[in-house]
């Protein structure tokens, strides 16, 4: 039995990768933690839960492995953006103080992952297509007409989902932000071309690799609806960058034009499609299967196209359940 932690378990991530674990054909256990008694999928029958501490607190690492020690935890899934960098500098420290290992990836590429500009250095750097990029504070209005046309996208370096971004058609819509080190200016794509995200898995020592790409259409910086793309090309290039990129696991957001690849966007993380990808491969049960059980992996190829549809479901829980959630948790953190 292989006793799995997930992180988040109130948000479309932590969801998607509990889910992903019930359909696995591997027994295990499922724990999962959040900030909140009202975190929906800590209510499910099949889950083991607890309310965590903010990430951003002193407890959260002591709390992490109490509880990876407590329950003899083999694999701890990460599914929140403000924890990944912190775990990621943390993971040797977790990793010798308890049994568990940890799916993230080094800081160095999470960290690219993390900032629009890194993300856009690191394309550049290494003769990937990307969009022309500038930070905000490092241009003056002289060089910006000179370099870009309107309208442009100004977005925060280290925004979420489609927080903090600014499609901006002159100068006077983003000058409160000039001087601001925490934004970028970035070419603007016209609508016409279509966004599109991928999963891309590499084995390890690329002995194998799974990749799976959506056109997608999005609400919130969220994907609501998504159709499977079946794109040798598209695969072959998103393959090259995440193996430069030496990540295990990285969902990668781009247009393509011209039949290049165009990226403006790495999550260094599972994402919000990691149970629509689990129809074409289980990111988690792939992982499991190499790291945690030492299997050799034999790619299933499957290149049925199809279109997902999100919606919402409801998890019901009576009082004395989130009062037996408080106090267990309580027990933990005590």
């Amino acid at each position: 039995m292989i006793k799995v932690l997930v992180t988040g378990a109130g948000g479309d991530v932590g969801q998607g990768a509990i889910r992903s674990l019930l359909k696995m054909n591997i027994p295990v256990e499922i724990f999962a933690i959040c900030i909140s008694e009202y975190s929906p999928w800590l209510h499910h029958p099949k889950v083991k839960s607890f309310i965590a501490p903010l990430s951003s607190s002193k407890e959260y690492i002591p709390f992490l492995i109490k509880i990876l020690n407590k329950f003899s935890i083999d694999l701890l899934i990460l599914s929140v953006d403000s924890e990944i960098a912190l775990i990621s500098k943390k993971k040797s420290h977790i990793e010798n103080e308890t049994n568990a290992t940890i799916f993230v990836d080094d800081f160095k590429s999470v960290n690219i992952c993390d900032d629009k500009f890194l993300t856009n250095k690191f394309l550049e750097e290494n003769n990937f297509p990307f969009l022309k990029t500038n930070l905000i504070n490092e241009i003056s209005s002289k060089e910006l007409s000179s370099i870009y046309k309107f309208p442009i996208i100004v977005k925060n370096r280290k925004g979420r989902g489609s927080k903090d971004i600014i499609i901006a058609y002159e100068y006077e819509d983003f000058r409160h932000l000039v001087g601001n080190k925490n934004f970028i200016i970035q070419e603007y794509i016209n609508e016409e071309h279509k966004e599109y995200t991928a999963g891309v898995y590499i084995g390890d020592n690329n002995k194998f690799q799974y990749c799976c790409i959506f056109e997608s259409q999005r609400r919130n910086g969220s994907s609501i609806i998504v159709k499977r793309i079946i794109n040798k090309n598209i695969e072959k290039q998103l393959f090259k960058i995440a193996q430069k990129l030496n990540m295990k696991y990285v969902n990668i957001q781009f247009f393509y034009i011209n039949s290049k690849v165009i990226t403006f966007e790495f999550n260094g993380r599972l994402n919000g499609t990691i149970f629509i990808l689990s129809k074409v491969f289980n990111i988690i049960e792939l992982f499991i299967n190499e790291r945690i059980l030492k299997k050799n992996i034999n790619i299933v190829p499957n290149e049925k196209v199809f279109v997902a549809m999100r919606y919402y479901d409801e998890i019901y829980a009576d009082p004395d359940k989130i009062n037996d959630l408080i106090n267990r948790s309580n027990e933990i953190s005590s």
